[in-house]
């Protein structure tokens, strides 16, 4: 059942329906992708949107900004899955991701 996730739009303050994937774009357009990052990555959208549902995520939020506490894993994720999407890889860019592996215990933190 791909594309079924429980949204409360409400919680949003959107009362439009969106799709899952409509839900993900938002986010990504929200946190300041470009159109053309956005082409890229949207084949990608079904396979996120599955190890979301895997990780216990009900509610994909519109942007980070609009989301709560409750959001906090599926803000985490999506950032992560954005990052490693991306070609940047200055040490900016590879502190971010590596701080986003460990805050969403996809993998252990190393000592």
């Amino acid at each position: 059942m791909r594309g079924t996730i429980p949204l409360t739009a409400v919680q949003d303050g959107y009362d439009v329906p969106m799709t899952d994937e409509e839900r993900i774009e938002q986010f990504l357009v929200n946190s300041g992708f470009a159109p053309q990052s956005l082409d890229t990555v949207r084949p990608d959208f079904p396979r996120w949107l599955d190890h979301l549902r895997r990780r216990g995520v009900t509610h994909i939020p519109m942007s980070p900004w609009m989301a709560g506490p409750e959001d906090t894993l599926a803000v985490n994720l999506l950032n992560q899955f954005a990052l490693q999407a991306s070609p940047r890889q200055d040490a900016i860019a590879r502190t971010v991701r590596h701080n986003l592996r460990n805050l969403t215990n996809t993998r252990p933190y190393k000592l």
